[in-house]
């Protein structure tokens, strides 16, 4: 009897840690939003020079990291829908996000943590490697990114009046409030970013991301 008894509770155990996910949680304009952790290359740190002397930090469009030359997504545009950006602070936090071409837009309602779980995964082998795209975006973020674990069952998706093909879910509020949303990494496209802003002219070196400590140095960088 106490054999069964063990052998329940750690069944139930693991159906309860099968149950949640790990993902990145951060804020955009006092909003809450939050990407799977698979997504999430780097947290980066660079400064925003500004457009002269004395002057307000011009909007940045490129960054540099690790030798590569990375669009930085106007996330004004793309998750507010505001053609205006608003101004930068001259010392930015961002996430390289990797914006592999995977399924996680699929599976929406009972089936989101299963699009979660599987079709995110899909993109990396069992070593960590990744093997899907290797297209690198910049989002910037307005707080000190953090870790967090979300049971699924709290994931759910988007009431139809919400129009925003890069959130792809929200938590539901029952578990952990505040109210985060869940974005699509593989539809953060850096063309999108970058549509229609005006954007003054640059004549200075682009800013150098350097990568903030403890921001997943165990993730291989992409081929």
């Amino acid at each position: 009897m106490t054999n069964l008894s063990a052998s329940r509770i750690r069944r139930r155990s693991d159906r309860a840690a099968e149950s949640q996910q790990q993902f990145i949680t951060f804020t955009i304009r006092n909003v809450g939003f939050l990407l799977p952790i698979a997504a999430v290359y780097r947290a980066v740190a660079f400064e925003v020079p500004p457009a002269a002397p004395g002057g307000s930090p011009l909007p940045i469009e490129q960054i540099r990291f690790e030798e590569q030359v990375l669009a930085v997504l106007n996330v004004d545009q793309q998750l507010f829908n505001r053609r205006d950006r608003q101004p930068q602070a001259s010392q930015q936090v961002a996430l390289i996000v990797e914006t592999g071409q995977g399924k996680l837009g699929q599976g929406l309602g009972q089936g989101l943590g299963h699009a979660l779980t599987g079709e995110l995964n899909d993109e990396w082998n069992d070593s960590g490697e990744f093997h899907g795209s290797d297209r690198l975006i910049a989002l910037p973020i307005d707080s000190a990114p953090s870790l967090c674990r979300i049971p699924t069952s709290s994931l759910v998706p988007l009431p139809k009046t919400y129009q925003v093909n890069c959130v792809m879910g929200m938590t539901d509020n029952s578990a952990d409030p505040p109210l985060r949303f869940l974005l699509n990494a593989t539809q953060l496209h850096p063309s999108e970013a970058s549509a229609g802003a005006d954007v003054p002219a640059r004549d200075s070196p682009l800013p150098e991301a350097i990568a903030l400590v403890g921001s997943n140095p165990s993730k291989p960088r992409p081929a």
